[in-house]
């Protein structure tokens, strides 16, 4: 759906050839990767919080005084076999707390995934990605918007356009998307980059034929452009 800021910037007489923001299929793909790498993480916690709840034993001084059920032992084998008190500086942690610590751990970090790291990536990756990235190919005009709250427009006309490519990566042939970069007179590198979008060779020939019409509709603005290039300017 087009933002409000697009349609403020489009004139009356202006008529929109293609909207279109960054392809859907990337962004599926990368919420399923960041929902994988969090997943990742979030099982490697629990894995280790699984192991040291398997822990039966643990030596902290004296001093703490946590003493489990099974510190009467320590007492008798002490009485029995005589063992120093230098040797029983050390107690036992009382396990059911281990336990119990392990598990509220666990909870908080289920809570704080699902509650807070899932949300979060479903609103940037569904929604502030594509808010955030509009493009408009008009009768007279590109118009590239990016940002939600701070937001920056640019505009290029085709008379400015002197070269548009596209690039691919693995991926992106096979999702079918990629990137536009289109160079204008005068500027150094590209103009502006239009990432991860649909189909962009079916782009780059829209564009190109609609560079054309409005070519042979203003063709003094061309020339300008042209005659400036020949100069130097």
């Amino acid at each position: 759906m087009m933002s409000g800021i697009i349609k403020k910037t489009l004139s009356e007489k202006e008529e929109v050839k293609k909207y279109f923001s960054v392809c859907n299929r990337y962004i599926k793909i990368r919420i399923v990767a960041v929902f994988l790498k969090w997943l990742i993480i979030f099982a490697v916690i629990s894995i280790i919080l699984f192991f040291i709840d398997q822990t039966q034993v643990f030596a902290i001084p004296e001093t703490k005084k946590i003493i489990n059920d099974q510190a009467g032992l320590f007492s008798e084998s002490h009485d029995k076999y005589g063992i120093e008190n230098s040797v029983l500086n050390f107690s036992l942690i009382d396990t059911n707390e281990i336990s119990n610590w392990i598990l509220n751990a666990w909870i908080i970090l289920a809570l704080i995934f699902f509650l807070i790291i899932v949300p979060f990536i479903i609103f940037y990756n569904i929604f502030y990605i594509r808010i955030s990235n509009e493009f408009v190919f008009t009768d007279q005009r590109i118009i590239v918007k990016r940002g939600w709250i701070e937001t920056n427009v640019k505009t290029i006309y085709y008379n400015r356009i002197t070269d548009i490519s596209v690039s691919q990566s693995l991926l992106e042939r096979i999702i079918k998307s990629g990137t536009m970069s289109i160079s204008t007179a005068g500027s150094d590198g590209y103009e502006v980059v239009l990432w991860h979008i649909d189909k962009p060779y079916e782009l780059k020939k829209l564009l190109y034929d609609v560079k054309m019409t409005n070519q042979e509709k203003y063709p003094s603005q061309y020339n300008e452009i042209k005659q400036k290039n020949e100069d130097g300017e």
